[in-house]
């Protein structure tokens, strides 16, 4: 498989010697794509045009859905933005990343400097053809993006028009089957709480009360004036904007 991918892609790649940074990645240990069989790959392609492999980095058991949970891709990138290399290898596109989100950000923040090559992919961004085709699947990942965005947007809109309850649910609320929020008799007792922190009582008198009674904060974690401090914030808020507090 490797002998027909480098065949097939040595007509149109461009043979300058570069450095080149390797990266592997697995997301399982029963996975058939192995860090040899990738390791291998990229370093007969590197022999094979001349191309000067710095190091390789590899994540086991890694998902590749984002960059940001895989140390060693991001290591091989500050390497690649240290000036070490003018560019990162991989075996398969889908080693490097299975997000199009991932892929937008990846080509825009570091392959639009730096030479990005896909060995069975047949893709080299040091090449007019390999910019076509990374090109063509940075306009599908952004494409992507905009069409999650609109139906998003558009789901968001039908709750609104049906009254329903969009974000977080806020302690002293719980939301009904219809998605429209409904308030708990912990509501009264947090307004009671309120008027009493108004009329003078400490937080920490109020925070000691309503551990004793059994009452918990949303998290189910004990109150401490900090917390109870942000909840009766959000409390004397909902009652200005109901005119009940001036």
């Amino acid at each position: 498989m490797f002998e027909s991918a480098t065949d097939a892609h040595s007509a149109s790649t461009n043979t300058i010697p570069l450095r080149l940074i390797g990266y592997g990645r697995a997301s399982t240990a029963k996975q058939s794509i192995t860090k040899d069989v990738q390791l291998e790959g990229i370093t007969r392609y590197c022999e094979l045009y001349g191309h000067h492999l710095v190091d390789f980095f590899y994540d086991a058991a890694k998902s590749g859905k984002s960059k940001q949970n895989r140390g060693e891709l991001l290591k091989a990138l500050e390497l690649l933005e240290a000036g070490k290399a003018n560019g990162i290898i991989i075996y398969k596109l889908d080693r490097l990343t299975r997000s199009p989100k991932d892929l937008f950000e990846l080509v825009e923040n570091y392959f639009k400097t730096y030479t990005l090559i896909s060995v069975c992919d047949q893709i080299d961004t040091h090449s007019a053809n390999g910019r076509l085709v990374i090109n063509i699947l940075m306009a599908v990942a952004n494409w992507e993006r905009e069409i999650i965005v609109e139906r998003t947007l558009d789901a968001l809109e039908t709750k609104k028009a049906k009254g329903q309850h969009i974000g977080r649910v806020g302690i002293g609320y719980t939301k009904t089957k219809a998605g429209k929020l409904e308030k708990t008799p912990l509501y009264d007792i947090l307004v009671d709480v309120y008027r009493r922190w108004n009329n003078g009582s400490t937080l920490q008198e109020l925070a000691t009360e309503l551990n004793q009674k059994g009452i918990q904060t949303a998290t189910k974690k004990p109150w401490h004036p900090q917390n109870l401090w942000f909840v009766l914030k959000k409390i004397e808020n909902e009652l200005m904007s109901l005119g009940l507090v001036g």
